[in-house]
């Protein structure tokens, strides 16, 4: 051994300008330069022995037999033995046959050498080695020599070290078969998310084995750093949990995507995403995630946590209650969990809060909602045209009447085929207990693209029974005579609109609305929407007597 190290020192003393730099002072070896292949040391005869052999075999290898050497045994990248004997003008047999008994000559001219290299170089180099020492070794067993016989010499030695290139880091075999029993450790220290615990592969025979590799073997197992935490793979999943777990609390969006900024190339993706599809993290708050075993408490949203403590408390709840408790627990505002108390799905009454058993409201049929016809007669509900609806946004505040005829009713959701325009895929029509915003239909951008609609425009739909539908063009249809517009304060109890007097109406905030004065059904038609200036949405239809509107029961809508 000591004569292959002397070799290899003297030769990168020589790389280094005759100073004791590099990988001899690593070694702490003494570079000696009277062991050369060119002296008369052991190991210098045996190098010089296996030069002069394969120079011998060259100079009696025919013109064929040269370029099986050249491209096929000292190449880097061989071709194959189809290519050569397409060049040579012989077949991909005859070309494996003459390669095949070059093979054997080389073996008997190096066998000497590689049962005296072999053993020592791989014990110099150790278990991982970077490409410069493991070629510079390789380089200065060979002499130096780039010549056709060093270029053998060279290649037949890289194929019996063994070693394995894992990025620019040459990994020995017996570190290469460690690294793959690493990795099985892993995948079975990890957790759903490819998060693995890395304390417990320390604590390992294995980990304790080669603690002094421990990177080098993480490497060569194919494991890899997110945030510092050990993972399998970088994945959306892995990284996320890795960046929550280096936080070490419940966080927001934000916080995770500026902890794994560092560590993404390009664009960041969609983190909320990532959290919505991760068994196992939950919402600690409105804006929070973490794992589950961090939150006594799941925030599951405020219409969910407002059924959870009417459950609690067995049917009802105080609405004190949940204006102090939701906001200081999940940090949600006190204005959102009124405005969700109010919606159809609950009744306030006397200050307690239970679940609502059926639809708020009577309910008419299209005909009375309907503001345009066709020129077949068939009422029109119409609506503008907003360009997020052009990009995958529902159309909200849609008309309770039009839910239930097209067999959504409350809290129901269905498809609903598009007759026109032609070719457009269904629908979503859903009526949600909870929603703020009335019965909503979605994905309707393909039907608006149909026909050709714009931000601005209005646009008409008529139902044609349960579950189908049509969109229409604004001169596809003629307006009806439009119902007169009001204002209702906060708190007012009647109004005038229409030269008629309405009274019994309470609200709970100031109101834009529109009413239509009283049709063939001897009904007044209230549609309530939300004034300019108002955060909080709000649809509502009131069908009474046309001069006497009995005030709801609870006296807070």
């Amino acid at each position: 051994m000591h004569g292959v190290r002397a070799v290899i020192d003297e030769e990168v003393w020589q790389s280094n300008g005759g100073t004791v730099e590099g990988d001899a002072e690593v070694l702490g070896q003494t570079p000696c330069s009277g062991l050369r292949h060119d002296n008369d040391s052991k190991i210098a005869h045996v190098i010089r022995d296996a030069i002069s052999a394969l120079g011998q075999l060259i100079a009696e290898t025919n013109d064929v037999g040269v370029i099986v050497l050249e491209s096929r045994i000292a190449a880097a990248v061989p071709l194959s033995l189809a290519e050569i004997g397409r060049s040579v003008g012989r077949t991909g047999e005859r070309i494996r046959g003459i390669e095949s008994k070059l093979r054997s000559r080389i073996d008997e001219a190096l066998g000497p050498f590689l049962v005296q290299v072999i053993s020592p170089l791989t014990d110099w180099l150790g278990d991982f080695a970077d490409d410069e020492r493991l070629r510079g070794a390789v380089a200065a067993l060979t002499g130096g020599v780039d010549d056709l016989a060093g270029r053998i010499i060279s290649r037949r030695l890289m194929v019996e070290l063994g070693y394995q290139d894992n990025g620019g880091i040459w990994t020995s075999r017996r570190a290469v078969d460690a690294a793959g029993q690493l990795a099985v450790l892993a995948r079975e220290f990890s957790d759903d998310f490819g998060c693995v615990d890395e304390a417990r592969m320390h604590r390992s025979e294995l980990g304790q084995r080669w603690g002094d590799d421990w990177a080098e073997m993480l490497s060569a197992a194919g494991l890899t750093r997110t945030c510092g935490v050990l993972v399998l793979a970088a994945t959306r999943r892995a990284q996320v949990a890795a960046a929550l777990i280096s936080i070490g609390r419940p966080a927001t969006r934000a916080e995770i995507e500026d902890r794994l900024r560092p560590e993404i190339e390009g664009p960041m993706f969609r983190v909320d995403a990532a959290l919505a599809g991760m068994e196992g993290v939950v919402r600690a708050s409105k804006t929070t995630w973490g794992f589950r075993e961090w939150v006594d408490d799941v925030y599951e949203g405020i219409p969910a946590e407002i059924r959870q403590r009417i459950n609690e408390d067995g049917g009802s709840t105080r609405l004190s209650r949940l204006l102090d408790e939701l906001p200081r627990l999940f940090g949600v505002k006190e204005a959102s969990v009124r405005a969700y108390v109010e919606t159809p799905a609950f009744v306030v009454e006397h200050g307690w809060v239970r679940e609502a058993t059926h639809a708020p409201t009577v309910l008419g049929v299209i005909d009375d909602i309907a503001d345009a016809v066709t020129a077949a007669g068939e009422p029109v509900w119409t609506f503008a045209v907003e360009d997020r609806f052009l990009h995958g946004y529902s159309l909200t505040n849609v008309p309770p009447e039009v839910s239930v005829a097209l067999g959504a009713g409350f809290g129901r959701k269905v498809s609903a085929a598009v007759k026109s325009p032609a070719g457009c895929p269904a629908v979503s029509v859903i009526w949600r207990k909870t929603s703020i915003h009335g019965p909503e239909i979605g994905r309707i951008a393909a039907a608006l693209r149909g026909l050709g609609a714009r931000a601005g425009t209005s646009v008409g739909l008529v139902v044609h029974g349960p579950a189908e539908v049509s969109f229409l063009g604004s001169e596809q249809f003629k307006h009806r005579t439009r119902a007169a517009r009001i204002s209702v304060a906060s708190g007012d109890v009647e109004f005038t609109a229409s030269g008629q007097r309405f009274r019994g109406v309470r609200t709970a905030r100031r109101l834009q609305a529109h009413v239509a004065a009283p049709g063939k059904r001897d009904s007044t038609h209230l549609e309530v929407a939300p004034a300019r200036n108002q955060t909080v949405g709000a649809h509502a239809m009131a069908r009474r007597h046309e001069r006497s509107l009995p005030p709801h029961n609870d006296g807070s809508r």
